[in-house]
């Protein structure tokens, strides 16, 4: 339990990042609140970033604030793991907790419309993911500062990308 309050790329409230790790009966309560960072944010419950990671039997059950700045280019935001790559399995695990993500400058749209994933449970899930029996409750809040062009470019860009 306790808090994080950062302004790194890849924050975790376990690990940060890794390659082909196995995680196992683990768990994380803090809560984790990330701002004024660079031009990319990654935030997970347990895990900010990971390739091949196998996660069995865990759950985060913290809150997640992320208040970004106008000079972001990535998003990458999910309440177990804000990035899950190549060939990673995750079975029986669950977040509790809220997700919230806030703007409070107006943000550059042409610059987050490819790298803008928010997720309650996992941000942004490559195809060769498999997640298995997993569930999530608690709330995901997204309020976004944008102008009245970039309100209507952001209604048009595809669901998962939000």
């Amino acid at each position: 339990s306790g808090n994080i309050i950062t302004s790194s790329y890849a924050v975790g409230g376990l690990v940060g990042g890794g390659y082909d790790g196995l995680i196992s009966n683990s768990y994380s309560t803090v809560n984790i609140k990330c701002q004024n960072y660079i031009f990319i944010c990654g935030v997970g419950g347990l895990v900010a970033s990971s390739i091949s990671l196998i996660m069995t039997d865990c759950y985060f059950a913290g809150d997640i604030e992320l208040i970004l700045e106008e000079n972001i280019l990535e998003v990458y935001v999910g309440g177990l793991v804000a990035i899950l790559q190549s060939s990673s399995t995750i079975t029986n695990c669950y977040v509790s907790g809220t997700v919230q993500v806030n703007s409070e400058d107006y943000l550059q749209l042409e610059n987050l419309s490819n790298s803008f994933y928010i997720g309650g449970f996992a941000g942004r899930i490559d195809e060769s993911v498999t997640i298995k029996n997993c569930y999530r409750e608690g709330n995901l809040d997204v309020t976004l500062n944008l102008s009245a062009e970039d309100k209507y470019a952001f209604s048009k860009l595809p669901a998962h990308k939000v």
